[in-house]
């Protein structure tokens, strides 16, 4: 009898095929996070490339706006937005903008970005550019600073910096995971204006490439101390060589010509002794600083010494001189006033109207110059009151009438110099100051030349910065 060979096949229990399942699902998931992660890395190191591609360009356009602009204005945060932006200027800066609105009780998404805005002469519009978008996670900071007065030099601080979300270093504070800082001379500028304070940081630039406008004219008359006493030396002694009349003519020559590298001020001189009175009282000229060089230093170094110090008569001519020739300004055009008085002594007389009527002479015009107190000889018919030898009342009471119409309504700014090395010559200085409104700042005494030359430099340069920050970007 045949017998069949049996085969015996073994099947796979539930239990193989549980193993099996959880094993290919192990697999699988491992397969599927490892794709994930991969892909999650080369997304984020794309995404990480492209910022860093973007901060380049925000670095490089910065810099090259900064080194051509021909003005320059930092702008504090709380003035920098799109709805305050000035006609005629470009920004670059840092704005804050939503991501993604509030919704569901939780408040909106807000990120920064770097933009410029460039103003349109025909549509009157800034318009508005990206350069570095705002990135879900990272918040960015770009901030401007100038370290030197603007005064010093035309360099300006930037940096730019990228916080991560939840980056902390150890003392909790947010760790920059991008931080680049660099400076930029202002090539083609005079100078940076810096409009921020260090509760108020400028997270942005105003800055043009145009040629400055002339919106704005400097009118600066100099009152010069002409006195017998110019003719001594700064000691006090008689000398030919190095006369105060003549360290003056020297200073105020370099002083034009640090002027004349503006095309926007006009001066004019009105030296003063005994009065301030001109050749047929013709009204005070004034001169472009730039193009009337020649002019200005024809008739600075015409500068002679002899006579009294009636001051108050220099400012009265002071005066007039500024509101003839600011009425001949262009519609449309503003002109800022300055005055530059300068003294070697004390106030020794006034300008009345006549003997019997001693009121001050406050019009414009020559006066006549017949002495009314002195006898040497005294001439009733004259119009100079005071001892004319030694600071007279009569003299600073006629400072402080004229100082009123110089200083009311910020009429103009003013500087004053007593210039001598003796110290009692100098007792009207602080009068005449506070007369005319000028600050602390604005009060100098030279006993030298350098002395003199130093401040001619200071006054020329806060001027010039003056007139810089005038035609700045309103904010």
């Amino acid at each position: 009898m045949q017998h069949r060979r049996r085969s015996l096949k073994k099947g796979v229990t539930l239990i193989e095929l549980v193993i099996v399942i959880s094993l290919l699902g192990l697999v699988s998931a491992t397969a599927f996070s490892l794709l994930f992660y991969g892909v999650k890395v080369v997304n984020e190191s794309n995404k990480e490339i492209e910022i860093q591609h973007e901060t380049r360009m925000v670095l490089y356009e910065t810099t090259e706006i900064i080194r051509y602009a021909t003005a320059v204005f930092t702008i504090p945060r709380s003035s920098f937005r799109a709805d305050n932006l000035d006609s005629g200027w470009d920004y670059i800066g840092i704005i804050e903008t939503e991501l993604q609105p509030a919704q569901g009780g939780q408040p909106a998404v807000m990120g920064h970005e770097i933009v410029t805005y460039t103003f349109n002469k025909i549509t009157g519009a800034h318009v508005p550019k990206v350069l570095l978008r705002a990135n879900p996670g990272i918040s960015y900071s770009f901030v401007f600073d100038k370290i030197n007065p603007h005064n010093v030099d035309s360099l300006l601080q930037f940096s730019i910096e990228g916080f991560p979300e939840g980056s902390l270093d150890e003392f909790g504070q947010p760790r920059a995971s991008l931080s680049v800082t660099t400076e930029v001379e202002a090539r083609n500028s005079l100078q940076v204006i810096d409009l921020a304070t260090p509760g108020d940081p400028a997270f942005a630039i105003a800055y043009r490439n145009d040629a400055r406008q002339k919106s704005i004219v400097g009118h600066i008359v100099m009152v010069l101390d002409t006195s017998g006493s110019m003719a001594d030396n700064l000691s006090g002694n008689p000398t030919s060589s190095k006369s105060r009349i003549s360290i003056l003519r020297t200073e105020a020559n370099k002083l034009i010509d640090g002027f004349a590298q503006e095309d926007n001020i006009d001066i004019g001189l009105v030296p003063f002794a005994t009065s301030a009175n001109t050749p047929n009282s013709n009204p005070v000229p004034f001169y472009n600083a730039k193009t009337e060089t020649t002019n200005l230093k024809s008739r600075i170094n015409a500068l002679d010494a002899v006579g009294g110090t009636n001051t108050g008569d220099g400012l009265r001519r002071a005066y007039w001189a500024f509101r003839t020739h600011n009425a001949s300004v262009p519609s449309g055009v503003v002109a800022k006033n300055y005055i530059i008085i300068l003294v070697d002594g004390v106030t020794t007389f006034a300008s009345v109207v006549s003997n019997s009527d001693r009121s001050y002479y406050t019009i414009d015009g020559n006066v006549r110059e017949g002495y009314l107190d002195r006898t040497d000889p005294r001439d009733t018919s004259g119009q100079i009151a005071g001892n004319g030898s030694s600071l007279d009342d009569k003299g600073t009471g006629y400072v402080n009438r004229i100082g009123l119409d110089l200083r009311s309504g910020g009429f103009a700014k003013a500087y004053v110099i007593g210039f001598s090395a003796i110290s009692s010559e100098l007792n009207s200085v602080n009068d005449i100051a506070a007369a005319c409104g000028a600050t602390a700042d604005r009060v100098f005494r030279a006993g030298s030349q350098d002395d003199l030359s130093q401040v001619f430099d200071t006054i020329q340069q806060d001027i010039v910065n003056d007139l810089w920050y005038l035609q700045g970007p309103q904010i």
